[in-house]
C-alpha cells in the first residue's frame, strides 16, 4: 500500500500507527508523478477538493490503475463551498455528483456504486457544527448528504 498526503504529520501519524513491511507513506502535494498501472486500486479520499487542477489529479490517479477508483467528495448541493469557503479553507471547490461522474467519463469510468455521509448540522446551507459521531455513518447516497464516496470502474 502506498500512502500520500500532503501533511507530514498526518504522513508521521501513519508511519507510526500503520507502518507494515508493505505500506509504504509520503509526504507530497499535486502534481506528483505515480508509474503508470503500478497498483492494483486507488483510494482517494479526502483530496480532489484540495487540488485546483482537479482534471489532471485524476488523470493522473487513471493511469496508474485499470481497477477501481474510489474517490470521496464535498457534496456541493449540501455544503455549498461559497456559503462555508471559511470554514473549509484549503478546499478550492466543492463537487457535485454529475460534476464527478462527467469528469470520471473523460477518463472512460463510471460510477459503480456511491454511498453518502451526514457531518454537519446546517442552517439554511451554513455549517453549524457537527452531527454526534453516531449519526455520521455511511448510508446510500441521498439527497441531503454531505460527501459522497464513490467506486468508479473503467468501461
Amino acid at each position: 500500500m502506498i500512502g500520500i498526503d500532503g501533511s507530514g504529520e498526518a504522513v508521521a501519524f501513519a508511519e507510526q500507527f500503520y507502518a507494515g513491511a508493505r505500506t509504504v507513506y509520503r509526504q507530497a502535494y499535486f502534481p506528483f508523478d505515480l508509474a503508470s498501472n503500478s497498483v492494483d486500486f486507488a483510494v482517494c479520499f479526502e483530496s480532489i477538493e484540495h487540488v485546483e487542477d482537479y482534471e489532471h489529479f485524476i488523470q493522473e490517479i487513471d493511469q496508474m490503475t485499470s481497477g477501481p477508483l474510489v474517490i470521496s467528495f464535498p457534496v456541493e448541493d449540501t455544503l455549498n463551498f461559497q456559503l462555508n469557503a471559511d470554514l473549509f479553507k484549503y478546499h478550492v471547490r466543492h463537487f457535485t455528483l454529475n460534476d464527478i461522474e462527467e469528469l470520471l467519463r473523460l477518463f472512460n469510468r463510471r460510477i459503480v456504486m456511491a454511498k453518502g455521509q451526514i457531518v454537519y448540522r446546517t442552517k439554511k446551507g451554513r455549517v453549524d457544527g457537527f452531527l454526534p459521531e453516531s449519526a455520521m455513518g455511511l448510508t446510500a447516497l441521498q439527497e441531503d448528504s454531505q460527501f459522497a464516496v464513490v467506486v468508479a470502474e473503467k468501461n
